[in-house]
């Protein structure tokens, strides 16, 4: 790991212990910092996965080293990687793969759940999608395919971790797509 990764990396788990106060606090610090740093990190940078990478693991750290949950961190950062993105007018679905499967990476470097993980993946996905009026079912796909990518190469039993819990979460997603959807339709009309 390069220097430059190692202080990334532990400014944001600085920022969001700094502003550790509650779930729904942490989740807002999480997102916020992940954004900002991913965007200071950026700048002058193509190494966009290894930075979200950086990124990625400096919000899971602090928020296991605070007793967080491993979802909540997925997601939040998910929120802010794509945030950080558009900004940026960068690819928003490229920086939520390479999320997720950094999301994958750490969680398992943790000895986390990566069923949890996954799904706090895929949940910030939607979210982040749904927030920037972006196709959500992109967005859940590209965490999804990423998420079971980085499951494989650790092992068979990682993998099906994940693919369940992808089922689950996606499922999830889909019904919400269509219930918004249909609340839009409805309003048109």
């Amino acid at each position: 790991m390069s220097e430059q990764s190692a202080k990334l990396m532990q400014s944001v788990k600085d920022s969001i212990a700094a502003t550790h106060k509650s779930v729904s606090e942490i989740s807002d610090a999480i997102a916020e910092t992940a954004s900002a740093s991913l965007n200071r990190a950026m700048q002058g940078t193509a190494q966009m996965r290894v930075t979200v990478s950086d990124v990625v693991r400096g919000s899971i750290e602090a928020v296991c080293d605070v007793g967080g949950d491993i979802d909540t961190a997925a997601e939040a950062t998910m929120l802010g990687v794509a945030s950080s993105m558009r900004k940026a007018g960068g690819d928003s679905v490229d920086a939520i793969r390479a999320a997720a499967r950094a999301v994958i990476e750490i969680t398992k470097d943790l000895h986390g759940d990566l069923g949890k993980a996954a799904q706090g993946a895929i949940e910030g996905a939607a979210t982040a999608a749904r927030k920037a009026g972006a196709d959500m079912t992109e967005s859940v796909a590209a965490a999804a395919t990423a998420a079971v990518e980085a499951a494989e190469k650790i092992d068979a039993t990682a993998a099906q971790q994940v693919r369940d819990a992808v089922k689950v979460g996606a499922h999830s997603e889909k019904d919400a797509a269509a219930k918004s959807k249909s609340r839009r339709t409805a309003a048109t009309s």
